[in-house]
């Protein structure tokens, strides 16, 4: 019984062999065998069904597997998004100048103070300076001193 056992086991894995042995004729995408053209990006074999034509500055037609294509759409979106994400950066950086304009040295601002760093009697707000400017960030005095953080003109309000 054991003979014939190991017998069909091995009739069993030659046959499986057989099926697979043609490496070169399977489709990169499907995974099934007969496949008839060859993408020109990465040269595995590939059903015409699984591929997408286009035609190169030769003017010769390149035949182009699903997986090159979706990873060519991917850059593609990619390199949009970015010049899209850019021009909405631009346009909140312009929309924050109208919004806010720019201080000079010697503009007296209000400061308001988070709820967390004050006391129930301490003020919302500190009145100052601006004594210094750098990289589109503002240094402010008050009567007690110069605050240490630097402030984004957004934090302060010219007073007027």
């Amino acid at each position: 019984k054991t003979h014939i056992i190991v017998k069909a086991i091995h009739s069993s894995l030659r046959s499986e062999s057989k099926k697979y042995c043609d490496i070169n004729n399977i489709c990169s995408v499907c995974e099934k065998s007969g496949s008839e053209v060859q993408c020109t990006i990465c040269k595995r074999n590939i059903h015409s069904d699984n591929c997408s034509y286009s035609i190169n500055n030769s003017n010769d037609i390149e035949n182009i597997c699903l997986l090159c294509n979706n990873e060519k759409q991917i850059k593609v979106n990619r390199i949009e998004s970015y010049k899209r994400q850019t021009i909405a950066a631009k346009k909140m950086a312009e929309n924050s100048e109208k919004l806010f304009k720019e201080l000079e040295v010697g503009d007296q601002i209000v400061l308001s103070v988070p709820k967390v760093d004050r006391g129930p009697l301490d003020s919302q707000n500190i009145n100052g300076l601006v004594i210094d400017i750098r990289n589109g960030v503002y240094q402010i005095g008050t009567e007690v001193g110069i605050i240490k953080n630097w402030c984004s003109r957004e934090e302060l309000q010219l007073v007027s």
